[in-house]
């Protein structure tokens, strides 16, 4: 060991101090073990080296590592290695790899701690491709569509994307314009498709699971592209809009928010995490009565509003709207104060039937997505 180090060691020798300084020691060359195999330990936490390679962290108090002797953890970059400061749970050194002169150094997640989501490579071409799923024993369809921003490495969000009773994937990406809204503002499409047409809503025995389907898909196009799953989106039109409102009652560990036009039921019971909800109708809708249609009829049995205070209430809202109904056919129902930051929101059209509008009198697609890309899962 050379005097200077022989100083450096002299001047402390007590408690958390001479650990501090053990970890600087080592980052400028001083060990009393020779070259390629210098170790120590420090309250729970490992400083490990070898001549050229790597300084893994398992956890502990600095929940981090030293790189030495050959992985000097400052040449070769601005910080080049500096310990974890991943606290008493072990979290990960500032997220991942800091590369030093010939090694690197990787926190890994202790008890408590946690670990970022992993660098993304998925290469896949732009615009619409067509994918199938097994789901429940039946073949499904999935529409995927891939904006132009699209890199292969940088996580976009996802919506999907439901189509109304009677109709299919295909139509309603050209009658929705959902993915020329995507196109221009970077996120991904999944159309959904249901079997003939129908989505199995409300629930009906020995009908297709078209929750199970709708995960599913959310896994499958996040095995084909790069995506962002702290923010899934689902929108749809009608019986899609019904399918939404499902979706979000039913699988809120995956769906950030939902867009339902036309088409917002309140599925209680739905547990869960709170969920923002954008619902969008007309007031004249004489196939989804804005009034509802009474306790007989299943399918759409509570009227708008009150489907609509039944998302906020759960969201844990002020059960009193902020209406704001300036003049023309637009008038805004907002639910503030909500739990978890989120908040509720109904668009009534004034004079419109059954319609997903895409501009006269406003555009359901950017609308919906103006709404739901401020939203991440907690």
């Amino acid at each position: 060991m050379s005097a200077f180090c022989k100083s450096a060691r002299s001047a402390y020798s007590c408690g958390a101090e001479t650990i501090t300084l053990a970890s600087l020691l080592l980052s400028i060359g001083c060990s009393d073990a020779e070259p390629g195999a210098a170790t120590s330990t420090a309250s729970g936490g490992q400083l490990t080296a070898g001549a050229g390679g790597s300084a893994p962290s398992t956890g502990g108090t600095n929940g981090g590592a030293v790189a030495s002797a050959g992985a000097d953890p400052v040449v070769g970059g601005s910080l080049g290695g500096t310990e974890s400061s991943g606290g008493s749970s072990g979290a990960d050194a500032n997220g991942g790899d800091t590369a030093g002169s010939g090694g690197n150094l990787a926190g890994n997640a202790g008890s408590g701690g946690g670990s970022t989501a992993p660098a993304c490579t998925l290469t896949h071409a732009q615009g619409v491709t067509q994918l199938t799923l097994m789901s429940g024993g039946l073949q499904r369809k999935v529409r995927l569509f891939v904006p132009k921003t699209y890199d292969g490495a940088t996580r976009l969000p996802l919506l999907l994307n439901l189509h109304g009773s009677s109709d299919n994937a295909d139509n309603f990406a050209k009658s929705s314009q959902m993915e020329q809204v995507a196109d221009n503002e970077g996120f991904v499409v999944a159309g959904l498709e249901a079997v003939a047409g129908q989505w199995n809503v409300p629930p009906a025995d020995g009908a297709p699971d078209d929750v199970k389907y709708g995960s599913e898909a959310i896994d499958l196009v996040a095995s084909q592209v790069c995506i962002d799953t702290a923010r899934v989106y689902a929108s749809g039109f009608s019986g899609g809009g019904r399918m939404s409102s499902r979706l979000g009652c039913l699988l809120p560990e995956k769906i950030t928010a939902i867009g339902p036009v036309a088409g917002v039921r309140w599925p209680a019971p739905c547990t869960g995490r709170p969920l923002p909800v954008i619902a969008i109708h007309g007031l004249g809708d004489t196939t989804n009565a804005y009034a509802g249609e009474g306790p007989e009829h299943p399918r759409w049995n509570e009227s708008v509003e009150e489907a609509v205070l039944g998302w906020a209430t759960k969201d844990g809202c002020n059960p009193k709207p902020t209406v704001d109904d300036p003049p023309g056919p637009i008038s805004v129902y907002s639910y503030g104060q909500c739990q978890g930051g989120v908040s509720v929101k109904l668009m009534r059209m004034d004079g419109v039937d059954h319609a997903y509008p895409t501009g006269t009198p406003l555009h359901a697609a950017r609308e919906v997505w103006g709404f739901v890309k401020a939203f991440s899962m907690p």
